[in-house]
């Protein structure tokens, strides 16, 4: 296998790891903020999301000083952050397309 395939497969693997964290705090906000005030619960919505962006840019950051010749890794790990936002996208126009309202998860 090519060593650049290598090195995107494991930023692919790091950018996943680092949603599936982004997607546990922001899950774990939105139930914490059932039932609270719509001000309140604003608030911390707001907050899971800034953590959000904050840790993908420091992940990006870091991966960027670390390996500065290995850019394959770094597009690895943008795929990687993304790629749970383009699924539940491409669930929910899957779904309208078939007539439903979205997928429910």
């Amino acid at each position: 296998m090519n060593s650049w395939l290598i090195q995107a497969l494991k930023g692919l693997v790091v950018g996943l790891v680092v949603s599936g964290f982004n997607h546990f705090i922001l899950s774990r906000a939105m139930k914490k903020s059932e039932g609270l005030p719509d001000a309140k619960a604003k608030k911390i919505i707001i907050s899971r999301y800034s953590v959000r962006y904050l840790t993908n840019i420091l992940v990006l950051f870091l991966v960027y000083y670390f390996f500065p010749e290995n850019s394959f890794m770094l597009i690895g790990v943008a795929i990687g952050l993304t790629m749970e936002k383009n699924l539940y996208l491409y669930k929910k126009t899957l779904g309208q397309s078939k007539g439903t309202k979205g997928v429910k998860d």
